[in-house]
């Protein structure tokens, strides 16, 4: 007999009770995800992580005490094998640059459809970047213009320490790179998933990054890594 796999541990953190059962209705509609847990506020959101510590999170970002932003960072760090998705009612550019280089992987404005919500959970896990198409258009204008401002001057020079990344931790990065997922990872070089977990952040470290994305552009600028 054949054993389906486990479904993909979910938590929630959104402060409105609307947002808030919208939100754990999309999760608990399809039988691959399981509902971890929900919190009404950063605190919360913090602890929930800590104690559940699930594979995704949906993440609000006006909450009542603290910034979403600092929740994402927190789980990030804490948990960088975690994906974490936005979804908020903050469209600015200020808010979708601090949350990606807080580590989000994925940002959706609060205008989705429960479909949508799902269909962006699923992209997340295959190792895409989910996002609503004008979030997705102001970081496509801030890449251009960081891209016209660096071919226009000098590219700095990043010492021979910060990159000394040793092969397993640039092997890994190079499967993340192309999309993979941690567990992909963990599948594909036969190492476990915790092990994966601490060479991507030691490679943070070394890249002084915040994130999956920002480590594979600097790796690629570096010459590290090709894309």
């Amino acid at each position: 007999m054949i054993e389906s796999p486990s479904p993909v541990t979910v938590a929630i953190v959104e402060d409105n009770p609307k947002y808030q059962a919208f939100f754990t209705e999309a999760v608990k509609s399809d039988t691959r995800f399981q509902l971890m847990g929900t919190a009404g506020n950063g605190a919360e959101a913090k602890r929930l992580a800590d104690h559940c510590r699930a594979r995704l999170y949906l993440v609000d970002l006006g909450l009542p005490d603290i910034s979403g932003i600092e929740v994402i960072r927190h789980i990030s760090d804490t948990q960088p094998e975690a994906d974490l998705m936005v979804i908020s009612m903050f469209g600015d550019e200020d808010n979708i640059i601090a949350s990606v280089e807080a580590g989000a992987t994925g940002y959706l404005l609060k205008d989705g459809s429960r479909e949508e919500i799902v269909e962006s959970m699923l992209a997340i896990l295959q190792g895409g970047s989910p996002m609503s198409p004008m979030v997705a258009r102001k970081l496509l204008s801030r890449f251009q213009a960081k891209s016209v401002q660096a071919a226009a001057s000098p590219a700095p020079k990043v010492s021979a320490t910060s990159t000394a990344l040793t092969a397993r931790e640039v092997e890994v990065l190079r499967l993340l790179a192309k999309g993979l997922t941690f567990d992909e990872v963990s599948t594909s070089l036969f190492i476990s998933a915790h092990t994966v977990a601490q060479h991507v952040k030691n490679t943070y470290r070394k890249l002084s990054v915040k994130s999956r994305a920002e480590a594979v552009y600097e790796a690629a600028r570096a010459g590290i890594i090709e894309m």
